[in-house]
């Protein structure tokens, strides 16, 4: 646990809950993107993106690929790591 008082004087311990405060405001985007990205795609508000596929095969994979692109983004929230990685999964295809 930090002290108020330490924030101020201690920039180490004040970088470190920085840090806390930032991965928390991280992992808490990561949780509401992936249930966006559900609603979006189960519920009635559709994604024009994927509505536009003329393919119901093609539209099928797309949509079963970005649920579980949602699901990983809420069950796997800490393995994903920073941005980076997960910018980097994404560019690189992962399969999800």
């Amino acid at each position: 646990m930090f002290s108020p008082a330490a924030l101020l004087d201690d920039p180490a311990q004040r970088a470190a809950v920085q840090d806390d405060w930032i991965a928390g405001i991280f992992d808490d985007m990561l949780g509401f993107a992936g249930m966006e990205m559900i609603r979006r795609i189960l519920g009635f508000a559709h994604v024009l993106d994927l509505e536009s596929i003329a393919s119901d095969a093609v539209r099928a994979r797309c949509e079963l690929a970005a649920l579980a692109f949602a699901r990983r983004l809420l069950l796997e929230r800490p393995a994903l790591g920073g941005i980076a990685s997960l910018l980097g999964q994404i560019h690189r295809g992962v399969s999800w």
